[in-house]
């Protein structure tokens, strides 16, 4: 599977962009390589944080389309024989949400829809360690702690808002997002109609901030284990409505923790998550030249349970995250991109374009792209990767993800630069599909190791594939196997006779049968 990440108003039609302008432009999604698509967030919200704090589940926002206009792009997605996946934010409402009015309105039941206290809670210090910067409460003789995600949260209390009622809430991002309750049942019930709703229309869903949801008021620490016992409840939901919807996790935390998400092969969890280690390999091998960082994520990453699956990435729609990287990859990168980027989150994590990053180089773009469809894992690509679509700091509003948003130009899509890449890049990622053991198949690394070079070799189905990968400014030479076919090459590579010759920042694949 590739996955195209895109907002539904990303093509205007027009003044403005919504669900027909994206329906129309579904095949130029499909003839660029991908055959899924996962578009941001839709549903009724105020939009002070990207639609991430929804305030209605069923509707969509009118000037997206409303309801009517995601009917028309179902039916094209049909049409083209793609996967949709929608964000579902289970950890929190926006307080505009009608439970949330209610709740601050008196109405004990809709009070309980939310972690909440009647007594203010404590701040006893903030603190930081390795993993980020923490508030340490106390409340009901009780010590809470908890990260805090953004640190301009910087207030008394940076985790907790009173509401009209009286009542302290518990929020983990914006204080105007609201963390629900899961341990209430009337919560999983709510949110089973929710699928039951969307899921019935055959939408697969990314599950927004998984870790941060299930927690209770005597622990609200990320990652605990009623975070794993809600997504347990969400793929039942899903299976009941759709045995073929999917659950994509989204949970940045330490590899030992991420494969929990997974559960097991007895009990299931997700089928497929964001590999936030690879993500934080790729980047640190494209920086440093080496393909150790690629093999070390490669390594760590291993051993999940049969129906799980990694979304190899190479930044998400909101950052490229350094959240609970290695120390040294962490300061390796950030140091790297910085200047490239915009500052987001301290040292991190780094908002910013993928083009941004590489100086606005084709060669390294579609050099990343490749390493990006060389490793594990299903590929997902930010709408204007594509085509090298940069930061743009004008659209910073509210906080340094805005840069990376806006939408998608004609000079964006048609400038002879863009189309380079975009003629590069969907090479790539339609090849991909073609060779899906790319996606499962454990690679070994090949016996042709040097200084600023990536080997891999997949083998399955009685074909190999290899993967040649020149990391440095200095042309490479290989011997090739006159066995072996050249499916794919980028950046100039070419085959002479019975060599393979690789400029700076080029790749091959080359596929036989073994």
């Amino acid at each position: 599977m590739n996955l195209y990440v895109v907002y539904a108003d990303a093509f205007r039609n027009g003044k403005r962009g919504d669900f027909f302008s994206l329906a129309k432009n579904l095949e130029y999604i499909k003839e660029t390589g991908f055959d899924a698509i996962h578009v941001l967030p839709f549903l009724e919200s105020p939009m002070q944080d990207a639609g991430f704090d929804v305030s209605d589940f069923f509707r969509v926002r009118k000037r997206l389309g409303g309801n009517e206009g995601f009917e028309v792009f179902l039916r094209e997605v049909g049409r083209l024989k793609m996967k949709v996946f929608m964000d579902l934010v289970v950890n929190h409402v926006s307080m505009e949400h009608e439970w949330f009015k209610k709740a601050v309105s008196g109405d004990e039941y809709y009070r309980n829809f939310f972690i909440h206290t009647p007594v203010q809670p404590k701040l006893i210090e903030v603190e930081d360690d390795r993993w980020g910067k923490w508030a340490r409460y106390r409340l009901n003789r009780r010590e809470l702690r908890s990260r805090i995600i953004f640190l301009n949260q910087n207030g008394e209390l940076p985790h907790w808002f009173r509401g009209d009622d009286g009542f302290w809430y518990y929020h983990t991002f914006y204080k105007h997002q609201i963390d629900l309750n899961w341990t209430n049942p009337e919560v999983v019930r709510a949110f089973g109609e929710v699928i039951s709703f969307w899921g019935g229309k055959g939408l697969s869903f990314r599950i927004d901030a998984a870790p941060f949801a299930g927690k209770n008021l005597s622990n609200i620490r990320e990652g605990q284990m009623g975070s794993h016992k809600v997504v347990r409840e969400l793929r039942r939901m899903v299976k009941e409505v759709n045995k073929d919807g999917v659950l994509l996790i989204e949970a940045c935390q330490p590899m030992y923790k991420m494969k929990k998400y997974f559960g097991s092969d007895e009990q299931p969890e997700a089928e497929m998550a964001y590999n936030f280690e690879l993500m934080r390999g790729l980047w640190a091998t494209i920086v440093s030249g080496k393909g150790s960082y690629i093999w070390k994520a490669l390594r760590r990453t291993r051993d999940i349970p049969s129906h799980a699956g990694w979304v190899s990435f190479l930044r998400n729609h909101d950052e490229l995250s350094l959240e609970y990287a290695q120390p040294k990859v962490r300061r390796l990168v950030y140091d790297s991109l910085v200047k490239n980027g915009v500052e987001f989150r301290g040292e991190y994590g780094l908002a910013g374009r993928t083009a941004s990053f590489l100086k606005k180089d084709p060669r390294k773009i579609v050099l990343a792209h490749f390493l990006l469809a060389s490793v594990n894992g299903a590929c997902a690509v930010v709408y204007g990767d594509e085509v090298g679509k940069v930061t743009n700091r004008r659209y910073i509003r509210i906080d340094a993800r805005d840069g990376n948003r806006g939408w998608l130009t004609e000079t964006e899509l048609g400038s002879k630069k863009a189309k380079l890449v975009r003629d590069e890049l969907s090479k790539i990622f339609t090849t991909r599909l073609k060779h899906p053991e790319l996606a499962v198949v454990k690679p070994v690394r090949s016996n042709r190791g040097r200084r600023n070079w990536l080997s891999l070799r997949y083998g399955g189905e009685g074909r190999e594939i290899e993967v040649f990968v020149n990391l440095s400014r200095k042309k490479r030479v290989v011997s090739m196997d006159e066995n072996k076919k050249l499916v794919l090459s980028i950046n100039g590579a070419e085959r002479k006779e019975d060599k393979i010759v690789l400029p700076a920042y080029s790749g091959v694949w080359l596929v036989g049968k073994v």
